[in-house]
């Protein structure tokens, strides 16, 4: 009889202990998940802000092309060549060697 209560205490002690441990692991995952959807949420109306500040018409000339755009666009789309233009370019990677000799 003995036996069969401490095994009931363990199983009680444990069970407790992974609740605790998964209540505590719930509440981290909220306060991250809450926490990167008010960063999105704070981005995106900067994007807005700075979409309706940047509305107005510029013209590119290139060669014998003339493109009117909006100044927000052609921002978007010089950072977004400039990124793939990076992520294009190999990176060094010093330390490397193993055995300088």
């Amino acid at each position: 009889m003995m036996n069969i209560q401490v095994k009931g205490a363990l199983i009680n002690q444990l069970l407790v202990y992974f609740t605790n441990k998964l209540t505590f692991y719930s509440l981290s995952c909220y306060t991250i998940m809450k926490s990167k959807i008010v960063i999105i949420i704070l981005l995106a109306v900067l994007l807005i802000i700075f979409v309706l500040q940047n509305t107005e018409i510029v013209i590119i000339k290139f060669w014998f092309w003339d493109l009117s755009i909006p100044r927000a666009l052609l921002l978007f789309v010089t950072f977004a060549v400039g990124l793939i233009i990076g992520l294009m370019v190999p990176t060094s990677q010093k330390g490397t060697n193993a055995d300088p000799e």
